[in-house]
């Protein structure tokens, strides 16, 4: 295997131990290489399919549940 995809794989295995549940928006937008303002904005308008993003009267947020995430950036393979 390349070692620059090898040196992917193993930096989202340690995200995903570190975060079992979910991602905080700034991990996620590190190791995806945006900013975090970007990667709220993708979740926020539904164009990222591993985020999930909400608005009230009270409040907005978005949360990146860890397994869509994983299963996003390996294209559904379990590695």
């Amino acid at each position: 295997m390349c070692k620059i995809i090898s040196d992917s794989i193993e930096e989202l295995d340690k995200l995903v131990e570190a975060y079992p549940r979910c991602i905080p928006l700034a991990a996620a937008a590190e190791f995806l290489g945006m900013t975090p303002e970007t990667l709220r904005t993708s979740i926020s308008q539904g164009k990222c399919t591993f985020g999930v993003g909400w608005t009230s009267d009270k409040s907005r947020g978005v949360r990146i549940p860890t397994i869509p995430f994983y299963l996003f950036v390996t294209q559904g393979h379990i590695l």
